[in-house]
């Protein structure tokens, strides 16, 4: 449905690229409840099959139903040194379809309304899977405290939704490294 890059490559800084792909499901597909991982799947490389890797979905797409969105950093490069299947994803156009062999729901340890406190630890990228359990977890009331590196200020993922949250909850800290 759509391609933004969140942060641009900058081989002066040894920066990748990182996008957030916007898909909707097929008529039918269920995307689960939030937190949620999809399964996608790049096409047979020479020499190489099965090409699938895991990402976290962002289920709160938007106004669109089914619709989910994808963080991906875009590493270069692919078969025979590495899968491959985060370069694929950095070229997929808007309006192609890309093969989803699962997506699933990956339960909390304990329902957020049980939670008073929690902590999280994330890298670059990774915040992408933090963002969506760190809103359960704040609108069920708890205390959320978020410790978050990244390269430099100009490689933070998400700043945005980091914004809104933190101006939103009152109980959320975050500390960036």
């Amino acid at each position: 449905l759509s391609r933004e890059v969140l942060v641009p490559a900058d081989p002066a800084r040894d920066a990748l690229e990182v996008v957030r792909l916007r898909f909707q499901l097929p008529p039918g597909a269920q995307p689960g409840v939030p937190p949620a991982h999809v399964k996608v799947r790049a096409p047979d490389a020479p020499g190489q099959t099965g090409r699938v890797r895991a990402y976290s979905m962002l289920l709160g797409a938007g106004d669109a139903p089914r619709a989910f969105n994808l963080t991906v950093k875009v590493y270069p490069g692919g078969p025979p040194r590495s899968r491959g299947t985060s370069n694929y994803l950095g070229g997929v156009a808007v309006g192609e379809s890309v093969h989803v062999p699962q997506t699933r729901t990956v339960p909390f340890a304990e329902a957020p309304a049980g939670v008073r406190r929690a902590g999280m630890v994330a890298f670059g990228v990774g915040i992408a899977e933090c963002l969506e359990p760190m809103e359960e977890l704040l609108r069920a009331g708890a205390e959320v405290r978020l410790l978050y590196a990244s390269r430099d200020e100009a490689s933070i993922v998400h700043a945005a939704e980091l914004r809104a949250l933190l101006a939103a909850h009152a109980s959320l800290r975050v500390h960036h490294f």
